[in-house]
């Protein structure tokens, strides 16, 4: 269950800025698409879910 509040979490910054979605513990930033998501970075890197895998973690660049 607290994977799916994390993950909501996420998603309601999707569409924001980068620095909204990593200041929240555990959410990444896909820059290309404007996602926030939550999850291992090496799990969503390994699906593409991301264009360019452009995936900010904790900053952004």
């Amino acid at each position: 269950m607290a994977d799916d509040v994390k993950a909501d979490n996420c998603t309601k910054y999707s569409g924001k800025t980068c620095k909204d979605c990593v200041e929240v513990s555990g959410c990444s930033y896909c820059e290309p698409t404007k996602l926030c998501e939550a999850g291992s970075l090496v799990t969503k890197t390994l699906q593409k879910s991301c264009e360019g895998q452009e995936w900010m973690t904790e900053q952004c660049l």
